[in-house]
């Protein structure tokens, strides 16, 4: 059995430091060794793509796992806020639990029961009964699963190092254009082509940089690059009827480019994707995705633990 306590930011801020250097496996992998800058992050791409792994809210608590005078794990509790379209999965409750970010350096079954019963324990101190958890490892999902948590979500971060060079085709017709504040419905109008409906809400000019490819003057492709991520948030957009053109990889292309000249070493894209299998939008997606160079990071599932299903 570990020791399971609070801690606090600073001890925090070392503990994952620690574990961080010595992370080797894509399993352990963070895309920051700073504590602070990886919630920031986080923060950020929460804004960006509102995927439910980078919900953040309030942390409640950092727990760490001792055993033999060693840390040997982590974990991130959150209370964070259910939305109008969250209401489907998670009912009429304000604020739900989140357990973020299992780290341990071996693939330790037992640090991960452990923190999951402490995380479960916190929440429900605080009259939250309604909790999810996002994980990576297989193994942390079979224990998540064992819990009473089954999963509801999906989705796969994405990367390319911003040094790479494309080797593929691009389109020598379009013009790429950065968005000033007064030119959002460029990039509304590519959004409401791909999606089908209106789009108005989008861009977030204050967090992203919009691009958008211009062809006699018309938008027919865009991607909302993130100037705190490195992500490119929402995606590559290009209209249907002039998809296959080299105009996605334009985008892909420019947007390597500007991340290198900001200094980041990685650009990211989040896709989510349904529970069971792929619908032909997924893997037109993905297979663009890959074609330019990117890899698969990790792969998310998003898992729920309702006031009916009991914590074993």
């Amino acid at each position: 059995m570990h020791r399971i306590v609070r801690v606090d930011a600073s001890t925090c801020e070392e503990l994952w430091r620690q574990f961080a250097e010595k992370a080797r496996h894509p399993d352990v992998w963070h895309p920051w060794s700073n504590l602070s800058s990886y919630e920031e992050w986080k923060h950020y791409l929460q804004r960006g793509v509102g995927a439910f792994w980078t919900s953040q809210g309030e942390r409640l608590a950092w727990l760490a796992a001792h055993k033999g005078g060693e840390v040997k794990g982590l974990v991130r509790v959150l209370q964070v806020p259910v939305f109008a379209w969250d209401k489907g999965d998670w009912g009429s409750a304000d604020f739900r639990g989140e357990i973020q970010d299992l780290l341990y350096q071996a693939d330790d079954r037992q640090v991960a029961i452990e923190l999951i019963r402490a995380s479960i324990a916190v929440l429900r101190d605080r009259g939250i009964d309604k909790v999810g958890a996002s994980a990576w490892r297989p193994s942390q999902c079979e224990v998540l699963y064992q819990h009473g948590f089954r999963p509801f979500r999906r989705s796969v971060l994405l990367a390319w190092r911003t040094d790479h060079r494309l080797q593929v085709r691009s389109n020598a017709d379009i013009r790429l254009h950065y968005v000033e504040p007064g030119e959002k419905k460029l990039v509304q109008e590519v959004f409401s082509s791909t999606w089908g409906f209106p789009v108005t809400v989008i861009p977030h000019m204050d967090i992203q940089k919009p691009l958008v490819a211009l062809l006699d003057g018309r938008p027919v492709g865009a991607a909302l690059l993130n100037k705190h991520t490195g992500n490119l948030d929402l995606g590559v957009q290009v209209t249907a009827e002039h998809r296959r053109r080299g105009i996605g990889s334009a985008l892909v292309t420019e947007a390597l480019a500007y991340y290198h000249r900001r200094g980041f070493d990685y650009m990211y894209v989040v896709r989510n994707l349904p529970v069971s299998g792929l619908e032909e939008a997924d893997e037109v997606a993905l297979r663009f995705y890959f074609a330019t160079g990117a890899t698969l990071l990790r792969e998310y599932t998003g898992s729920r633990l309702l006031p009916c299903e009991s914590a074993h």
